[in-house]
This record gives C-alpha cells, structure tokens and sequence, in this order.
C-alpha cells in the first residue's frame, strides 16, 4: 500500500483500495482477501505468507521508487 502512495503522490488511492479491502476482507471473512487472518480456514497461513511475501517486495519497490523521486528533486 505505501507503493501505491509512492506510485500516485497522493494518499487518496491507498485510502481508496485499503477502505475496499477491508470491507471486503476481513469485514465479511472473504478467503483470500482477509489480510489480519480472521476467516478461519485451511488456506489461513497460505494466504498469510503470500501477503507478507507481497508486503515485503512491495515495500522494497516503494523505497526505490521514493529514493528515486528524491534524487531527480
């Protein structure tokens, strides 16, 4: 989510997306869209290391992407 902020310069897409997600996720216990891990079922730690595999390399492309904009500044 912090890349999509980096990506857009604003912090309305993230609002956006994060308000969709979570309403969608763990608010209706969807499987494989519920990132805090509420919905109990067989895939529950599957989808909870494709996330954190997902937040990781998305956060190191926001990092990039932040010191990149930095030094064209």
């Amino acid at each position: 989510m912090l890349a999509l902020g980096v990506w857009t310069r604003s912090s309305r897409a993230f609002e956006a997306v994060f308000t969709v997600l979570w309403y969608v996720g763990p608010m209706n216990h969807t499987r494989g869209l519920d990132f805090t891990g509420s919905a109990n079922g067989s895939n529950t730690l599957q989808f909870a290391a494709l996330y954190l595999v997902m937040a990781a390399a998305l956060f190191a492309v926001a990092v990039f992407g932040r010191g990149k904009s930095l030094s064209e500044s």
